[in-house]
């Protein structure tokens, strides 16, 4: 049988909007449980890979060498925005990630950041370059496309800086990099 597992939380509309993605993280990705035959004593973490800490706001999502030898040895780097645009007063906010900052620790520097998109199979400018534009018809004579643009998403993102390796992450986005550390 499975079993299900309730949360009610009870405090403000926008008190609860931040606990309950906090919640959820946990729920979906609890700390991984590993068995060893005989009597082990793991040493207790004492350190971190990463210099300085992410925004509340934003999750490393991925961190891979799944892909390297199909992109001359880079990793897989994919950071997301946690909240949805008006869900939290305070965490609804693009937030920015200084990556040459967060890697900063001896062999975990960064000497490359390429952006690309989701799958990391093209760059971003070359899926840009390549993207099919749509071609629409209103028949309701222009009501559908302003209910449409009233609630539309942002055209374009922020730009991510190679020089500094800087990006400002917007609600609920996800952007994906192919890295080379040293």
């Amino acid at each position: 049988t499975m079993r299900g597992r309730h949360i009610v939380l009870f405090d403000s509309i926008d008190a609860v909007n931040e606990r309950r993605r906090q919640e959820m993280e946990e729920l979906s990705f609890p700390a991984t449980l590993a068995f060893a035959k005989g009597q082990v004593s793991p040493p207790r973490a004492s350190a971190s890979f990463l210099a300085q800490e992410l925004p509340p706001n934003v999750k490393l999502l991925t961190l891979t060498s799944n892909y390297a030898d199909i992109n001359q040895g880079k990793l897989l780097l994919r950071v997301t925005h946690l909240y949805s645009v008006g869900e939290s007063a305070k965490y609804s906010t693009p937030a920015t990630v200084n990556f040459s900052a967060v890697f900063a620790k001896q062999g975990l520097t960064i000497a490359s950041m390429e952006e690309t998109q989701l799958t990391a199979t093209y760059s971003l400018s070359e899926m840009d370059a390549n993207k099919h534009r749509w071609q629409t018809y209103d028949p309701t004579g222009g009501s559908v496309l302003a209910q449409l643009n009233e609630h539309k998403a942002y055209n374009h993102r922020f730009p991510f800086s190679e020089k500094d390796f800087t990006v400002t992450i917007r609600p609920m986005e996800v952007r994906t990099y192919l890295v080379t550390f040293q």
